[in-house]
């Protein structure tokens, strides 16, 4: 394992050296789309790459929660994978939650949106896989918390933002939140 990770280390250091973005990772292959396309996966020898495919900002509503944590469970379930790399778009990895959305959605909606996320949140913590986030731009509040929920993350050089925006109000975190609900 310790092998492996120092192989997919090697490979996101490597990817981010080059001059383009990092969400450009291996591009030259070609991406297939799932199920879903708002998860491109790419597969390379034993390990995949799933990319946030939401325009403009990877906003994190039900259905994109609902196609990364499929996706996760596909590449978990194919023998020859031994990890993944998480990736968004060029500026941006995700801009968390999809707020516009959640305003105009009733308690019980909401209700179901978190659990979403919470399950999302602990499919890749609890993976056996060996995950890695590839940060590749802006990754505030939902954006931010995703990424801490993989084992590695590697940034994309740059004037990117990334944090939780709740802890300038002081108001509870996902992470509180998910740790409250187990």
């Amino acid at each position: 394992p310790q092998a492996l990770k120092l192989m997919f280390a090697k490979s996101v250091t490597t990817a981010c050296r080059r001059p383009s973005p990092l969400n450009t990772l291996c591009a030259k292959r070609s991406l297939s789309s799932q199920s879903s396309s708002l998860i491109l996966k790419e597969d390379h020898n034993d390990y995949a790459i799933l990319r946030l495919n939401r325009p403009k900002v990877n906003a994190l509503d039900p259905s994109l929660l609902r196609a990364l944590r499929e996706s996760v469970k596909e590449v978990q379930a194919d023998t020859s994978k031994r990890g993944l790399i998480l990736t968004g778009g060029p500026t941006i990895f995700s801009a968390g939650l999809d707020v516009p959305l959640m305003s105009k959605l009733s308690r019980f909606e909401m209700e179901e949106w978190f659990s979403d996320f919470t399950d999302t949140l602990e499919e890749l913590a609890l993976t056996p896989l060996v995950v890695i986030t590839a940060i590749s731009g802006h990754a505030p509040a939902g954006g931010a918390v995703l990424a801490t929920m993989t084992d590695y993350r590697i940034a994309q050089q740059g004037k990117y933002l990334m944090g939780l925006n709740e802890t300038r109000v002081l108001s509870p975190t996902h992470l509180d939140l998910l740790l409250i609900s187990s």
